[in-house]
């Protein structure tokens, strides 16, 4: 301490402080120094920064009276983002103050009165009075879409998945592809929603398939040509519910997952079959392949699962079932049989049905009566049972020269009791008529016989 106060006094002049240039030049540094601070953060208002990310206001209030809704800002292209740019001028100490809070930037929109895109004037203002505020664009108007909102049911149409092939000469086919999601529910813009004409599953996978195979799908919209609705107006469609789980549950389940979106794709089997009727109620030892017969097609194509289509191809035949051979005669030769598929196979030209028409000519019908000692009681073993008719009618069909000969001896009448219930009576029993001659003939209709139980 001493050593300062000795510096000290070896500088103090005689004549005082005001005489010591050295101290007089250092506090005029001091001086001008706070001088010029003062005057750059406070005086001078040349000062400028950019303030960034200012969000551009819309009020909705007056909307609401004509049903609408801001749905975007579509340019100038910076200012789509709904945020802007602001030059701030003033002093120093003013604009350091200045935050993107305390300025507004608001689209003039008391001439919105309906749907349409508008070119709204913008306005600047500041709650700091002491700066300017400008925008660093150019641009001094925003358009702005407005537009009333709307909701749509849609069920979608049958998914489209592209780039799928099989491997050559496999037999292979692409079959209908089939998506999870059935029906949406969806809101938006109604100027977007008014243009979309269905709505589908739509994927893209190009592989080469050798079995069923599951893919993700998108959501697409497509207007009355079939053609995508353009994704900067879908961008803006909510999807509120799928499905219509908010009916069955009471709570819409909003836009489905990606792994909801999946569209399975079928690979099936096709192949070209001849159809082969298949007869019932044939005589022991009847040879079908005597009948003559015309199909109204010979071959049918058939597409189905992979493994039940190898079974069929390693065959070669469809059976026809169906044709009662106790039906056929001169006058009753044509028979529709409806196809049955079992619902893994499907016909490719959609048949229901086939014609087959017999060549009778060459044969005839005659009916002979059969007595009682040609009718036999099977299954009646220990109980008192007896053939209580004396005889029945029995219509036979066979070619002429065969027909000619027949006689009762040829005729076998045979009543199966195994089902009945040895009630003491007489009733009537089904019976079954088998020709023997050189097993030619056949009887047609339906038998009965009486028989007593005692």
């Amino acid at each position: 301490m001493q050593k300062i106060r000795d510096f000290i006094k070896s500088i103090r002049p005689k004549g005082g402080w005001l005489y010591n240039k050295k101290l007089l030049m250092a506090l005029s540094l001091l001086a001008s120094i706070a001088c010029w601070v003062f005057l750059t953060l406070y005086v001078n208002a040349d000062s400028e920064k950019t303030v960034t990310d200012v969000p551009i206001k819309i009020d909705t209030t007056a909307l609401e009276d004509f049903g609408l809704e801001m749905i975007a800002i579509t340019g100038p292209e910076v200012f789509v983002d709904g945020k802007l740019d602001v030059n701030v001028v003033g002093s120093a100490y003013q604009i350091s103050q200045v935050t993107a809070e305390e300025i507004t930037v608001l689209a003039q929109n008391s001439s919105v009165n309906k749907a349409g895109e508008y070119t709204l004037s913008l306005v600047l203002s500041c709650s700091n009075k002491n700066v300017n505020v400008s925008l660093k664009d150019s641009h001094k108007t925003v358009s702005v879409w407005f537009d009333s909102i709307m909701e749509k049911n849609f069920m979608l149409d049958k998914p489209v998945v592209t780039g799928v092939s099989v491997p050559a000469d496999s037999g292979y086919i692409i079959g209908d592809p089939s998506g999870f999601v059935k029906s949406v529910s969806v809101s938006g813009p109604e100027s977007v929603i008014e243009k979309i004409a269905s709505v589908q599953l739509r994927a893209e996978l190009n592989e080469e398939l050798s079995a069923t195979t599951t893919v993700e799908g998108a959501i697409c919209y497509l207007d009355e040509n079939g053609e995508l609705l353009d994704p900067e107006q879908t961008r803006y469609i909510t999807i509120l519910d799928y499905n219509d789980i908010g009916v069955t549950d009471g709570v819409a389940a909003g836009a489905p997952a990606p792994t909801d979106c999946t569209i399975s794709v079928p690979i099936r089997m096709e192949c070209e079959l001849k159809i082969v009727p298949v007869f019932k109620n044939v005589p022991e030892g009847f040879d079908v392949s005597t009948l003559k017969y015309t199909l109204s097609q010979d071959t049918i194509r058939l597409e189905g699962d992979i493994d039940v289509m190898k079974k069929y191809s390693e065959d070669g035949v469809f059976s026809l079932d169906g044709i009662d051979l106790s039906t056929l005669t001169p006058s009753n030769r044509r028979f529709t049989i409806k196809l049955t598929f079992s619902s893994a196979v499907t016909s490719l030209n959609g048949e229901s049905e086939i014609l087959v028409t017999f060549d009778m000519s060459g044969y005839k019908q005659d009916t002979l009566t059969v007595g009682s000692d040609r009718i036999v009681l099977t299954n009646a073993d220990g109980h008192n049972v007896t053939v209580a008719s004396d005889s029945i009618e029995v219509a036979v069909v066979g070619r002429s020269s065969t027909i000619d000969r027949l006689d009762e001896d040829d005729i076998t009448v045979i009543v199966n009791m195994t089902d009945d219930e040895w009630t003491s009576g007489v009733r009537e029993k089904s019976a079954q008529v088998y020709v023997s001659n050189g097993n030619r003939a056949w009887a047609v209709g339906t038998y009965t016989v009486k028989i007593k139980v005692e």
